[in-house]
C-alpha cells in the first residue's frame, strides 16, 4: 500500500463515528462505587469506557456486561455452595437510577454500530454523564479491592444540590456526628453523592452506603423519609423476610433517587437513627 493510500485509510478510520463512538459505564460493589481501570474523565476515578465497535454480536445487556468486565480485567463467578453464593456475579442497568437491571439476553442497541434501541429514552451509555451501571454482587464486601469513595466536604452554596442525597445521623440518645458534614454548625448532617449510591435505589441501600462512608453503627439503622416521618421504611433481611409484618417480600420499595425533589433534599434529609446495641459507647453523640 502507498504511503498516499495508507494516509487516506487513516483520515477515513479517524473520521469514522462507528470505531469511536464508546459505551461510558461506572462499576458498584453492593456498599459503594469502584475504581475503573483506566478512567477516561480527567478527575473522576469512577467512569471507564469501551469502544462501540469492540462488543461481539449478538448486541444483549449480557454481552455488553462481559466486555465491561474484561476491560475491567474481571469475571463472574457463579459458584455455590449449599445454595450459598460464594463467587460474584454482576448486573447491568441502564442508568443508576433505574428500579430493574436489564435481562441477560434483552437485545440492545449499541451507539454507532447497531440499529436497535439501545434505549426508550435514547443515549443511555453514549455519556459520561450517563454511564450504564454494572452492580457486583456477593458475600463478601472486600472480594473486590475497592478504596473508599472520597468527595469531601459539601458546601451547598458551590455545587448542584440536587446531585447529593442528604441525611441527618441519630442515635438514640440525640443527634450524631457526620464525617460528611454539610456545615461544621450542622454536625449530625452530611451528604453522599446520588451517583455514588449502587442501583436500585432503596432504603437498605442508601442505609449500607452511609454507614460504609460514616460508621458501621448506622449498617442496621432505622431509615425514615424525613424527620416527621413516624413509620420508617420497610426494610427486609437478607432472606427477604419482614420481621415487622411476618411476611417475605419480593422486592423492596424503589427509591426514585432521579427526581430532584426526591427524598433527602437539603430541606428534608433522610434520617437514620442507629441501633441502641451498635450505637452504646461509640461517641457518635453530638454533646
Amino acid at each position: 500500500m502507498s504511503d498516499k493510500a495508507s494516509a487516506q485509510l487513516t483520515k477515513t478510520a479517524a473520521s469514522s463515528n462507528v470505531a469511536y463512538v464508546s459505551v461510558y459505564y461506572r462499576l458498584y460493589a453492593p456498599d459503594g462505587p469502584m475504581l475503573v481501570k483506566q478512567p477516561c474523565v480527567p478527575g473522576n476515578s469512577y467512569i471507564g469506557r469501551i469502544a462501540a465497535s469492540s462488543i461481539p454480536p449478538p448486541h444483549t445487556a449480557e454481552t455488553v456486561k462481559r466486555r465491561i468486565l474484561a476491560n475491567e480485567g474481571r469475571k463472574e463467578d457463579t459458584t455455590r455452595i449449599a445454595n450459598r453464593l460464594i463467587g460474584v456475579t454482576a448486573s447491568i442497568f441502564e442508568t443508576v437510577f433505574e428500579e430493574s437491571a436489564l435481562p441477560a439476553h434483552a437485545a440492545v442497541g449499541i451507539p454507532g454500530v447497531s440499529s436497535g434501541n439501545w434505549s426508550l429514552r435514547g443515549g443511555v451509555g453514549r455519556t459520561a454523564e450517563s454511564p450504564v451501571a454494572v452492580v457486583f454482587e456477593n458475600n463478601e464486601a472486600d472480594y473486590f479491592h475497592r478504596v473508599a469513595a472520597q468527595h469531601g466536604g459539601l458546601s451547598p452554596t458551590s455545587v448542584k444540590s440536587s446531585d447529593y442525597l442528604f441525611y441527618h445521623l441519630y442515635t438514640p440518645d440525640g443527634e450524631g456526628v457526620s464525617k460528611k458534614p454539610i456545615t461544621t454548625d450542622k454536625p449530625a448532617i452530611g451528604s453522599i453523592p446520588k451517583n455514588f449510591i449502587p442501583a436500585p435505589h432503596s432504603a437498605s441501600t442508601i442505609r449500607r452506603c452511609i454507614a460504609a462512608q460514616e460508621d458501621y453503627i448506622y449498617a442496621g439503622a432505622k431509615v425514615f423519609k424525613d424527620i416527621g416521618d413516624t413509620q420508617g421504611y420497610q426494610i427486609p433481611d437478607k432472606q427477604g423476610y419482614l420481621w415487622e409484618q411476618r411476611r417475605y417480600v419480593s422486592r423492596e420499595q424503589h427509591i426514585d433517587l432521579g427526581k430532584a425533589d426526591s427524598v433527602g433534599t437539603l430541606d428534608k434529609p433522610i434520617v437514620l437513627v442507629a441501633e441502641e446495641s451498635k450505637a452504646a459507647g461509640s461517641g457518635c453523640v453530638v454533646q
